[in-house]
């Protein structure tokens, strides 16, 4: 079960790729689905409880290397 603080790590992230021009989607198992081929990338590997926007760029960076 998620907590409202990894809900909300989620959201941003998904935003934070948006915002690069790839397609991202949350899903309930703390993971996103990235791009036209929905490969899944898990989220607990980068989850910290601070709110370090660092941690959100690592994300995106992993989120584009995928994409390609």
């Amino acid at each position: 079960m998620l907590t409202p603080h990894m809900q909300q790590f989620m959201g941003r992230c998904v935003s934070a790729i948006k915002r690069v021009g790839i397609a991202a989607k949350g899903t309930g198992q703390f993971s996103l689905l990235i791009g036209e081929q929905r490969t899944e990338l898990r989220l607990d590997q980068f989850y910290q409880s601070s709110d370090d926007p660092a941690i959100i760029e690592e994300v995106v960076v992993e989120a584009q290397r995928i994409a390609k």
